[in-house]
């Protein structure tokens, strides 16, 4: 599973901010009339970051992973604490 980054490139024809990174399995982009700042940036990979650890089937440490797995361990059907 790819980790999610946040990557921003400038088209210099338009001066547009293009934001590109990879998150729940698949790659993104949004474009923007102007570049993103850094801090935009940053928002969106912790937003999409705590969105992976909590619902991604694929990552050992994601919530969704840590419950069957204790479900398949103890037959608990109770979650674990969600972090978020």
């Amino acid at each position: 599973m790819q980790q999610t980054t946040a990557v921003q490139a400038e088209d210099a024809r338009s001066a547009r901010g293009v934001c590109r990174f990879g998150a729940i399995g698949a790659d993104w982009r949004i474009d923007t009339e102007h570049p993103l700042p850094d801090g935009v940036r940053q928002q969106i990979t912790a937003l999409t970051e705590n969105f992976d650890r909590v619902w991604s089937r694929f990552r050992a440490d994601s919530l969704v992973t840590r419950s069957h797995r204790r479900r398949a361990e103890d037959g608990s059907t109770s979650a674990p604490a969600t972090p978020c």
